[in-house]
């Protein structure tokens, strides 16, 4: 059996939503967490987007494995967030985040795909090769 893939977060949230939440700002950590996560081995593509946001930066949301991931990439590469959700694939945690999100007035389109995600989570669960999240240095 292979080693799990790994997901560099600088913090681990384990009690919100009855869920374990990765937190990471450091931007080369987020950028190899996105070669892995979108499955593209040169991050030219994703560097060039946020060149082109004139100035606004972007902002998507993903699922990867077992997780939802949240990133936002400022144009400056210093205002780089990922936050990766797991819910442990039951409904009521994402709720109760999705309930959160209303209120800091995410827009419908973000929260309606932040559901999204679940379910295309959800219905392939069961195959999943579960990543993990971890603390870890980056190897150099």
């Amino acid at each position: 059996m292979n080693a799990p893939v790994k997901l560099y977060v600088k913090n681990i949230v384990e009690d919100l939503y009855n869920s374990t939440i990765g937190i990471e700002t450091d931007v080369r950590r987020i950028v190899v967490n996105l070669i892995l996560i979108l499955d593209m081995p040169d991050v030219s593509l994703i560097l060039k987007s946020v060149d082109m946001s004139q100035g606004e930066g972007i902002f998507f949301l993903h699922n990867y494995k077992q997780f939802i991931v949240r990133a936002q990439l400022g144009v400056d590469r210093k205002n780089w967030t990922m936050v990766i959700y797991d819910f442990k694939n039951n409904i009521d945690n994402v709720l109760d985040a999705y309930n959160d999100l209303t209120k800091h007035e995410w827009e419908k389109m973000t929260k309606d795909d932040f559901m999204k995600q679940f379910l295309e989570i959800e219905k392939r669960y069961n195959q999943i090769e579960f990543a993990e999240l971890t603390l870890e240095d980056l190897q150099e």
